[in-house]
């Protein structure tokens, strides 16, 4: 799978987000995922 993103918006969104998008390719490489709910927020931690 080919991934792309414009670099500006990775580059703003990074430090914003602590989510770097030029890693997004590591959530798609066939490996399961298990998901359960955050004892923090109430949202979920994979």
């Amino acid at each position: 799978m080919n991934f792309e993103w414009d670099e500006t918006k990775r580059e703003i969104n990074h430090p914003r987000h602590k989510i770097d998008l030029a890693d997004g390719h590591n959530l798609f490489d066939g490996r399961p995922v298990i998901a359960y709910p955050s004892p923090r927020d109430g949202g979920f931690v994979s």
